[in-house]
């Protein structure tokens, strides 16, 4: 139910910044916002808490986004906690943000890598996707030192892995059950 909730908001959103004929600067600004939030727990929790009242909710919001967004993209997050929607900011960010990439034919891959990788594998892991998947792909890179090495791309229900960490336990079944000596 929120999720339908979230996408009418991000509807709204976009409709009104197309009416403004500021659509790119919005994109950016629910990008900004939508980061934020994402690399920001407490601000999260400060946004569902209950406890804290709206006003301090807004004063929080004002000097978070004063200078840093459009004044139409603050007005609209400030008529979400007015709504009593606070705690749909994200979701409506993230909502916003797939409206814009279903409309660009945009596929995102989330990208999970066992250390940092370099612009030029970073360009041709994403040329590499576009081939196999036909469409333009916005990359969210994630370091997860588990993997020990490789890589695994998920986009939408595709999993794509390439980890070490997955060949070496594939190969360990395979020595477990025998199978390696008979092939």
């Amino acid at each position: 139910m929120s999720q339908n909730i979230a996408r009418r908001y991000a509807q709204a959103l976009f409709a009104n910044a197309n009416a403004q004929k500021n659509v790119a600067a919005v994109d950016a600004d629910a990008a900004l916002l939508l980061q934020t939030l994402v690399e920001s727990r407490p601000l999260n929790l400060l946004f569902a808490s209950p406890v804290v009242n709206r006003e301090k909710k807004e004063a929080v919001l004002q000097k978070l986004l004063v200078n840093k967004v459009s004044s139409d993209f603050q007005n609209f997050v400030m008529m979400l906690v007015q709504k009593g929607r606070e705690s749909m900011i994200k979701e409506v960010c993230e909502a916003y943000q797939t409206l814009r990439n279903d409309q660009e034919g945009i596929l995102v891959a989330e990208v999970r890598v066992a250390f940092s990788l370099q612009e030029d594998e970073l360009g041709a892991l994403k040329q590499e996707l576009e081939k196999r998947t036909g469409k333009q792909i916005r990359l969210r890179v994630k370091t997860d030192e588990s993997l020990i090495g490789g890589v695994i791309v998920r986009i939408g229900d595709t999993v794509y892995d390439g980890s070490v960490k997955t060949k070496l336990n594939a190969l360990r079944e395979r020595l477990l059950k025998g199978s390696f000596l008979s092939n």
